[in-house]
């Protein structure tokens, strides 16, 4: 294997893991409003079906009319409703997952990737990357930032456990952002 692939399967490797950090954050932050929306329909269906049965004696506690209360709540509910169909929180969820185990497999195989490997192995350890970006959900441009630098935060606090396991992950963020913030404004020029 010659240097320059040896440098080309190492920038992807680290690029796959990256991606793979930045699709698992947005699979579980599309799950998480998910989840949230579908509780919300949950509960305030709930309460409409219990108003609606409700003798009318139980229901002179409501600061407004039952009739008013349980309009707004299947207001809330058909919109909540619609909205959960149209942003399809579920399917993003799902698309970001395959990405990340896309780019997981193909890191895993350019991990793998040695001095001794084949050239076989190495086209096909690079294949698996252009596939998992061919077939792939993009990730959205605004995100992209903000996920690469969770990512690369990821990548120092689990140096810091290495060698500070019982200390504390939000502490350990604290500092980083901190730090990196103080001497980002110290700079005369950014970083570029």
């Amino acid at each position: 294997m010659t240097a320059d692939t040896k440098l080309e399967v190492e920038r992807q490797r680290k690029t796959a893991d990256m991606l793979v950090s930045c699709h698992a954050r947005l699979r579980d932050q599309f799950a998480f409003h998910a989840r949230v929306i579908d509780l919300f329909l949950l509960l305030a269906s709930l309460l409409i079906v219990s108003l609606t049965f409700a003798a009318d004696d139980v229901l002179e506690w409501l600061p407004i009319s039952s009739r008013l209360g349980i309009g707004i709540l299947a207001i809330g509910v058909t919109f909540g409703s619609l909205a959960a169909a149209l942003l399809d929180w579920k399917a993003s969820s799902a698309r970001h997952d395959r990405a990340a185990q896309a780019y997981a497999a193909a890191k895993s195989a350019l991990t793998l990737v040695g001095d001794s490997s084949t050239s076989d192995e190495v086209a096909r350890a690079l294949e698996l990357y252009e596939e998992a970006g061919r077939y792939s959900v993009p990730i959205p441009e605004g995100s992209f930032a903000r996920l690469k630098s969770e990512h690369r935060i990821k990548l120092l606090i689990s140096r810091m456990l290495d060698k500070n396991p019982a200390a504390p992950v939000w502490l350990m963020r604290l500092r980083l952002r901190w730090g990196h913030s103080r001497r980002f404004w110290k700079a005369e020029e950014p970083e570029i």
